[in-house]
């Protein structure tokens, strides 16, 4: 097992690879092109990532003694 950044952007890397996978197989059924239904899903994934980091961030700062 890696740790630290290694671990980070191994994790990073292979969460956009999945969502791509995920976009791409989509694209199947509604006859979209599969990069760039993959490429939106990557986005997707990337912004509710952050919004929710954001947030975590925010209430462990209201949250902190």
């Amino acid at each position: 097992m890696s740790t630290g950044s290694a671990a980070f952007w191994g994790a990073l890397a292979l969460s956009m690879a999945a969502l791509f996978a995920v976009g791409a197989a989509v694209s199947t059924l509604t006859h979209r092109p599969a990069l760039l239904v993959g490429a939106r899903q990557v986005g997707v994934g990337l912004a509710a990532s952050l919004i929710t980091y954001r947030i975590g961030a925010v209430l462990g700062r209201a949250a902190a003694p």
